[in-house]
């Protein structure tokens, strides 16, 4: 055991813990946290963990992760810290109280070996004391921290020896995994079937509304009353100058630039292009003559439809200058000399003022009324408060009056204030009140404002069948449909499972047999649904499943089950668990070992440290 243990100095747990240790100072720096702590945030058996030490920790992470200070505790981080640190604090205690140790040959080898450490490639002592003297008070104190760290890994290092997934756990995995299987297949399919539900009589219907009430409930609905301050309906009229002023600022807004659809060949010189149009204008080739000499597509030369700005070359003119569809250029280019197919051209489309005209003089009312409306929302909260209803205060400011006596949660009435974002919050508003509860003004996305009041509730209900029949009869034909369905499905499952052929079954339905698979146990395939998937993973072959999707159903036999047969699959799932269970094995280990050595916690200590990093 000791054996392993000291093999353990040299283990790729050794390079990995060593390795996180230089680079947090290397990387980062570690600077030390003022305040001079010297209490301890918790003790593990001999082992103390002090502030400073935690808070030096924390800062590190704070500043690898990009965490605000604010926000440390909430992500988690400082938990997560102090359990890494305790855990580390349990190992060097067992180490201490096992007598397990580094040589400081070993120091020194890991020492020389840390790239942090040379210059040149080439350990320098002087490069190591001026790094490790950075972060630690010498050093001494960081090669006592290095040997810590390696006695800690020769322990990790015997607690992950030998983990290896056993055999039969790993064949089972896999095949859970793997394996495939091959089914064939009949659909019965309801409209083949000639399925006709019968006429249900009001005991059959009332039957299903009571099994299905939930289905049929008409929503919660309250009855509303609310006054609204909108701001465009407290600007007045907007002068015709006003507007034709912000049609023509924004006449942008309401264009749709010009476009062209261009194809392009680019030739090296000039004198070559200039022959190629030629050519073209001559009628000796047309452009896809040209395409083909070129060996390109109308995909590969396609530049797609553009407008005359995205073309910051000679290229914008010559194309933008055809007034048909046709071939420009050359056009000089940075890559040399374009010859351009335009192919479709899109006329700049504008929209005319007078089509305009209303929307501007909406959004420049709710812009001029805005001031107006705030100041008012201010009267109308100084009437609520000294008890005045929403009635009066309408009466007394003028102001509109709504209601709804029967508002559902969803949908959007196209008579409530504010628009559908404005409905939207009115509503929130009303399902957030209760019964004559008094609110506060609730200012809308359109700067406007309401206030709500509820004056009942009528509570979510299942109508009675004489309101619903019609509703309540077709959803009952639906369903008996489904499970007529599925009853010739099962029965048709119930033959195969009697000793009778798939082949036989469907003759007799008329039906064909189709192959699916194979296919693994996650494979998606909309035919077979998860129970019947289930059913036929865990049998064997001959067994039938029945699924049923819609209007149709699937009966499924299994007819062929294929093993996993990829060796180099299972040597990297043999990998994968044995490097879990050595995880498991260390986790474990550590857990016993702070339940062993003992951990106290010192919330007051660590409250404080947490406090000089800002969280």
């Amino acid at each position: 055991m000791l054996d392993l243990l000291r093999r353990g100095v040299r283990s790729w747990v050794a390079k990995v813990l060593l390795g996180l240790l230089v680079a947090s100072f290397a990387v980062w720096g570690i600077g030390d946290i003022g305040g001079g702590f010297s209490t301890r945030v918790a003790t593990v058996g001999d082992q103390a963990i002090e502030a400073n030490l935690y808070a030096r920790v924390m800062r590190n992470e704070q500043q690898r992760y990009g965490i605000d200070p604010a926000d440390l505790r909430a992500s988690g981080l400082d938990r997560f810290v102090l359990a890494r640190m305790v855990r580390e604090a349990a190992l060097a205690d067992a180490a201490s109280r096992l007598g397990v140790s580094a040589p400081d040959e070993a120091i020194a080898r890991e020492a020389r070996q840390q790239p942090a450490f040379q210059v040149a490639g080439a350990f320098d002592a002087a490069q190591y004391q001026a790094t490790v003297t950075r972060a630690y008070p010498s050093v001494g104190a960081y090669e006592q921290t290095v040997r810590e760290t390696l006695a800690a890994a020769q322990i990790i290092g015997a607690a992950q020896a030998g983990a290896t997934a056993p055999a039969p756990m790993t064949d089972a995995i896999l095949r859970l995994r793997e394996e495939s299987r091959r089914f064939d297949a009949i659909t019965l399919r309801r409209d083949a079937l000639g399925l006709a539900p019968p006429e249900p009589d009001d005991a059959a219907l009332q039957a299903h509304l009571d099994a299905n009430a939930e289905a049929f409930e008409a929503p919660e609905r309250r009855d509303v009353t609310w006054i609204s301050i909108e701001p465009a309906a407290l600007a007045g009229d907007i002068p015709e100058s006003d507007l034709r002023a912000a049609y023509d600022a924004q006449l942008s807004r309401f264009s749709e630039p010009a476009t062209r659809a261009i194809d392009q060949i680019v030739y090296d010189t000039s004198a070559e292009a200039e022959a190629a149009a030629e050519r073209v204008r001559s009628g000796a080739a047309d452009f896809d003559a040209l395409l083909a000499e070129k060996r390109l597509t109308r995909a590969d030369a396609a530049l797609g439809p553009v407008r005359r700005d995205d073309l910051f070359d000679a290229r914008g003119e010559a194309a933008f200058a055809l007034e048909a569809p046709g071939v420009a250029g050359p056009a000089q280019t940075a890559g040399g000399f374009a010859l351009l197919d335009v192919t479709r051209i899109t006329p700049e489309d504008v929209t005319p003022f007078e089509a305009a005209r209303s929307l501007l003089a909406e959004e420049i009312a709710a812009e001029r009324g805005r001031p107006e409306a705030d100041r008012m929302a201010e009267e109308v909260a100084d009437l609520a408060a000294g008890g005045a209803t929403l009635e009066e205060i309408s009466a007394e400011l003028g102001l509109p009056l709504g209601g709804d006596a029967s508002l559902q949660a969803a949908g959007a009435p196209a008579d409530l204030p504010g628009g559908p974002e404005g409905a939207r919050a009115l509503r929130e508003e009303a399902f957030a009140a209760s019964v004559g509860e008094e609110r506060d003004l609730v200012r809308l996305p359109s700067g406007g404002y309401v206030l709500v009041r509820v004056n009942a509730v009528k509570p979510a209900v299942t109508p009675p069948l004489e309101a619903i029949r019609d509703a309540v009869a077709a959803d009952w034909r639906r369903a008996w449909a489904v499970d007529a369905l599925g009853e010739a499905a099962e029965a048709a499952r119930a033959r195969i499972a009697g000793g009778e052929t798939l082949e036989g079954v469907a003759d007799d339905l008329g039906l064909a047999i189709e192959p699916l698979g194979p296919m693994r146990r996650d494979d998606p395939d909309p035919r077979l649904g998860e129970d019947a998937r289930a059913a036929l993973f865990a049998a064997q072959p001959g067994a039938a499943a029945v699924s049923v999707a819609g209007a149709s159903a699937t009966v499924a036999v299994l007819r062929e089950i294929i093993p996993p047969s990829d060796p180099a699959a299972r040597e990297a799932l043999a990998r994968t668990l044995a490097a879990s269970l050595a995880a498991d094995q260390v986790d474990y280990l550590g857990r016993a070992l702070e339940a062993e050595a003992g951990v106290s916690i010192n919330q007051q200590a660590l409250d404080a440290a947490l406090a000089q990093i800002g969280a």
